[in-house]
């Protein structure tokens, strides 16, 4: 799996969404990962762990390149294979299944800052 970032400087063709992990322990991640196999009109911006996507895509053998989400770039379609992700670190790691309350506030986290996204404009 690897990471890089990404920019471009085409015109706004693509919705920009904004996807949270959900319950990191959940088949949240599960989810937002079958996400990525597919080519989607829309960019989607994962905000979430990317410790607990870099193990789900281990888990489920399913390569991913996880590129860090640039809000200034101009949005473009999903590409198979690839995700944009929004790091919002838990307090503790994650064994799926095995829910865990001191990582509520992350989650908490992520869906407020997708929320202020929507609100902004940042996100559609």
């Amino acid at each position: 799996m690897t990471r890089r970032s990404l920019s471009s400087v085409a015109e706004k063709s693509s919705p920009r969404l904004a996807l949270t992990l959900g319950e990191p322990a959940g088949i949240g991640p599960d989810i937002v990962l079958n996400n990525a196999r597919r080519e989607l009109a829309a960019q989607l911006v994962v905000i979430g762990d990317t410790a607990v996507l870099e193990d789900r895509a281990r888990r489920m053998d399913m390569p991913v390149e996880l590129i860090e989400y640039d809000p200034g770039a101009t949005p473009d379609p999903q590409k198979p294979g690839q995700l944009l992700y929004l790091n919002q670190p838990l307090a503790a790691p994650v064994q799926p299944g095995a829910p865990q309350t001191c990582n509520a506030d992350s989650v908490l986290a992520t869906i407020k800052r997708a929320v202020r996204g929507c609100l902004s404009g940042e996100f559609d």
